[in-house]
């Protein structure tokens, strides 16, 4: 697996077509997790910009906890990212 966002986009495993036996894409915690760190943008400052607490942003960035869904959004538009609905 490759560290790269395909065009900045998270997408679900499900709406590429592959079902839960099928790891060959990065989860969305995965995805953020990589646009976090390779942002080059501190903790201290996504925290200030999206009303993430910094503990919160290092609890996730470490995989200690995962974010809530509000988080989750706060922080795919920070980082420029979109969530797409998976297809059914």
């Amino acid at each position: 697996m490759t560290e790269e966002i395909l065009d900045r986009t998270i997408v679900t495993p499900q709406a590429l077509g592959y079902n839960s036996h099928m790891a060959t894409r990065k989860s969305i915690s995965e995805q953020l997790r990589a646009a976090l760190k390779h942002s080059g943008v501190s903790r201290y400052e996504v925290a200030k910009q999206t009303t993430i607490s910094e503990s919160q942003l290092s609890r996730f960035a470490n995989m200690k906890s995962q974010l809530s869904l509000d988080s989750v959004d706060k922080l795919a538009k920070y980082l420029k990212l979109e969530l797409h609905p998976k297809n059914e």
